[in-house]
């Protein structure tokens, strides 16, 4: 079996069992295109389509780490990540935007990919207050852009530096330069999303 179909039956498995464990995440899931692409060197979203590596995919351990990874994409985009980037550093709102998306997600019981973002001192709070946070880290040492790996307490986040194959340094804003009418309609459509998974 070549690796782009192994990766295409583990998240069809994994879509499956959400269903049953975690319908809410699921109906997101179910709602949204995906794609197996090496482009990208681990997963990502450009709010019109999941982005998987295949190679990612097929090295996560268990179909509950797939789960967990099919949850955390679509959740920036239910959060509607890219279209809050405005001017903002790309790389430092990815790390606030995983911070606030992964707590979400072990709380309703899935099971966490080592190596991700995840700090208590971040649990409940928006993007927009954790990328504060994180600036102020920034500013306090004189600049230096943080390291993922480093202020994860673990291996290197397996989400940094994702790539939604249109040359952003962060793979959850890959709307491009879309017109406000665009921003619009999109928003419009990911709110009607989260509302039907949420009846």
């Amino acid at each position: 079996m070549k690796i782009e179909d192994e990766a295409l039956d583990r998240i069809r498995k994994a879509r499956a069992r959400m269903l049953l464990k975690h319908p809410f995440f699921a109906t997101l899931v179910m709602s949204t295109p995906y794609k197996i692409t090496e482009e990208i060197p681990t997963a990502g979203t450009n709010m019109r389509q999941l982005l998987f590596n295949p190679n990612f995919v097929c090295g996560l351990p268990n179909d509950e780490q797939v789960m967990f990874l099919l949850a955390h994409e679509v959740m920036h985009n239910a959060l509607l990540h890219s279209l809050r980037l405005h001017e903002r550093n790309p790389m430092v709102w990815n790390m606030a935007a995983d911070y606030a998306i992964n707590p979400i997600l072990v709380d309703s019981g899935m099971e966490f990919i080592p190596g991700g973002l995840l700090d208590d001192k971040y649990r409940e709070l928006s993007a927009d207050i954790i990328y504060d946070k994180l600036m102020a880290e920034i500013d306090k040492n004189g600049g230096q852009k943080p390291d993922p790996g480093n202020m994860s307490g673990d291996l290197q986040d397996p989400f940094a530096g994702d790539g939604d194959g249109d040359g952003n340094e962060d793979g959850h804003s890959g709307t491009g330069n879309m017109d406000p009418a665009g921003e619009a309609k999109l928003r419009r459509e990911m709110q009607n999303k989260v509302a039907q998974a949420s009846s």
